[in-house]
């Protein structure tokens, strides 16, 4: 199943997460607010927030664009998005540098993403890998690589069948070229 990574919308769904936790929070709790989103979004609406990728790593499921954007490992214009907002890491901390527009998000997708918030908060840190792991059977250890989880197995690990999975691939489908015939 592809999904299209939004730059916008990751933006402004990490910056709304941000502003939820206070300004600034770890790069791992980060990490996961934004994998956990995503997911349930999918899971919900048949479609994630940012449409970023999702892969296992060691430490649990991530949204690899915007690992990669939190580490300051892309290259171009997304980068320089991510830093009108983020101010260059410190250490493992990622801090807002200026709120961004939530504009490209809907309400109950703010709203998720503050649940979101809120619940890998409410894990204690030192637990927060394990209890992702457990809840999470999408999740498989790499080792020290990573592998690519399809959005598929998510929906097919939570009780969806063939056809369903099918409708949701062609629905993202339609969207996609949909937005491509409008830019």
């Amino acid at each position: 199943m592809n999904l299209q990574f939004n730059i916008r919308k990751a933006v402004s769904a990490a910056s709304t997460i941000c502003q939820a936790a206070g300004g600034k929070v770890d790069i791992i709790c980060l990490v996961k607010m934004l994998y956990w989103a995503d997911r349930t979004a999918l899971l919900r609406w048949k479609r994630p927030i940012t449409g970023d990728s999702f892969a296992s790593l060691r430490h649990g499921p991530i949204v690899s664009r915007c690992y990669d954007l939190m580490r300051g490992k892309v290259m171009g214009e997304d980068q320089r998005q991510w830093f009108e907002v983020f101010k260059q890491r410190d250490g493992n901390t990622i801090e807002l540098a200026n709120p961004a527009d939530d504009g490209p998000l809907s309400d109950r997708e703010i709203d998720l993403l503050v649940e979101s918030c809120e619940y890998i908060a409410s894990f204690p840190p030192q637990d927060l890998v394990k209890r992702l792991h457990e809840l999470l059977p999408e999740w498989k250890d790499p080792g020290y690589s990573s592998i690519s989880i399809d959005p598929a197995t998510i929906l097919f690990n939570s009780g969806w069948t063939e056809d369903e999975v099918d409708g949701v691939k062609d629905e993202l489908r339609f969207i996609d070229s949909f937005r491509a015939a409008i830019v």
